[in-house]
């Protein structure tokens, strides 16, 4: 039978008592020194439990810090919603932006409840404004944010930089930027 030290506690208390009553003080001396170390070891007990929940708490606070960035999934499409980086700057091409937003602490994509904004900044200072809702549209097929960037004729051709930044409405932030690689970068080509 397992006795929590609360009830060895007790029942070296009850012994001392009846040493002292049959005047045994020996053995009420060692009952003591029983108290006495069962007491000290309680003690290292607390502080060791003390000193757990504060690593515990240091490290909840270390995690929450970390899980603190949004999580963006993004690409760029072209026409019929193709995977496509270079567009020819002949006045009617139009690449579009798609971005998925992810907290991380639970996991789930987050919707324009959840986020302020969700926005593009162009190399060239252009800020593209995403918008939440369905694709395609009127259905309810997939939701995620997205906004189409036309390039007008004559747009200085080569590599355009981006990123993508998303707002949560509880302050949290997060980037995207895309591989430094010629297949992943927006490309610009003359006509």
């Amino acid at each position: 039978m397992k006795v929590n030290r609360a009830t060895r506690l007790m029942l070296v208390g009850v012994l001392a008592f009846s040493f002292t009553a049959c005047g045994d003080n020996s053995e009420l001396d060692e009952a003591r020194d029983q108290v006495t170390a069962l007491e000290s070891e309680k003690a290292s007990l607390e502080a060791s439990l003390d000193e757990q929940a504060a690593a515990l708490a240091e490290a909840e606070a270390a995690m929450a810090e970390q899980g603190q960035s949004l999580i963006l999934q993004a690409d760029i499409v072209g026409e019929g919603c193709m995977l496509q980086n270079a567009y020819v700057n002949d006045g009617e091409a139009k690449a579009t932006f798609r971005v998925r937003v992810f907290d991380p602490l639970t996991g789930e994509q987050l919707d324009d409840q959840a986020l302020e904004s969700v926005t593009v900044t162009l190399g060239d200072g252009q800020v593209l404004e995403l918008r939440y809702s369905a694709h395609p549209p009127d259905t309810t097929d997939d939701f995620f944010w997205a906004i189409g960037w036309e390039i007008f004729a004559g747009y200085p051709a080569g590599n355009v930089s981006y990123d993508i930044v998303a707002t949560g409405k509880d302050g949290r932030t997060g980037t995207f930027e895309p591989f430094n690689v010629a297949p992943s970068l927006l490309t610009v080509m003359d006509a």
